[in-house]
């Protein structure tokens, strides 16, 4: 069991070709001994383009609701408000 935190902007979306537009989204590879590798990305709540990308679609219901970070409101480490999100890591034992 572990935690993991960091801080960074909003990606924002990125065009594939003309019909295609991938929603903001930030890519994961975590790696521990005695475990598989996972590479995944984590989707944001409430996005438009979460709903007609291709690879999000792609994925059960289950596995999309896996991959969609959870928002939670919090404070900065200045107290300030700000907003949190939840995105939990599973590795599978090798």
């Amino acid at each position: 069991k572990g935690h993991y935190r960091f801080l960074t902007i909003k990606p924002g979306a990125y065009p594939v070709d003309e019909n295609w537009s991938r929603p903001p989204h930030i890519h994961f590879k975590v790696a521990k001994r005695g475990h598989h590798e996972l590479t995944t990305q984590m989707f944001f709540e409430d996005e438009p383009l979460n709903e007609v990308d291709a690879l999000f679609l792609a994925l059960t219901k289950e596995e999309r609701e896996s991959v969609v970070a959870k928002q939670e409101m919090g404070q900065t480490k200045d107290g300030e408000e700000a907003i949190h999100l939840r995105f939990d890591i599973v590795l599978k034992k090798a």
